[in-house]
């Protein structure tokens, strides 16, 4: 399996312990990383925003043709991150993504219910959750009930209750 990474902001632990496991069980990741120097709804500084470079970064994805795309988000940081994802879906359509980290955990349910691009939702560490998503995927089987994981998929939403943690 192939897994994009997408994050923006400072350096998120939990972004590489997920890259980690799956690397370390055979899967490919990358990341595209957005530092979003310019603002992060706290503070401001347009003239860092040159330094955005976007259109590189979906480019970069689109290169590296993944089968799943993962997302880390905070809070403050979600209407980028939903930005993103608009982006992505548009460019690869059929490639399913999923949000991590204290957003994601906090509004499960209101992520999946309003926000068409994210297709699934991990509640908890997602190490194990990740793995077993991408085994799966990559076998061909049924996702749906993976444990941590809340998947949108044919209209239904599957809350999975939360798995072992790491």
């Amino acid at each position: 399996m192939r897994v994009l990474f997408y994050y923006r902001g400072i350096e998120n632990m939990g972004v590489g312990y997920c890259m980690s496991m799956l690397k370390a069980h055979g899967h490919d990741v990358d990341l595209i990383f957005d530092p979003g120097l310019d603002d992060n709804l706290f503070i401001k500084f347009p003239h860092l925003a040159w330094m955005n470079k976007h259109q590189e970064l979906l480019e970069r994805a689109k290169g590296f043709n993944p089968d799943l795309i993962a997302m880390g988000c905070l809070t403050n940081l979600y209407p980028f991150a939903k930005v993103m994802a608009e982006k992505l879906k548009q460019t690869m359509p059929d490639v399913p993504i999923l949000m991590g980290g204290h957003h994601a955990q906090a509004l499960p349910g209101w992520l999946l219910e309003n926000d068409p691009n994210i297709d699934m939702v991990c509640l908890g560490e997602g190490e194990i959750a990740m793995l077993e998503l991408a085994n799966r995927m990559e076998r061909g089987e049924d996702y749906t009930d993976v444990p941590t994981l809340w998947v949108r998929k044919d209209g239904l939403i599957h809350r999975n209750a939360m798995g072992p943690l790491e």
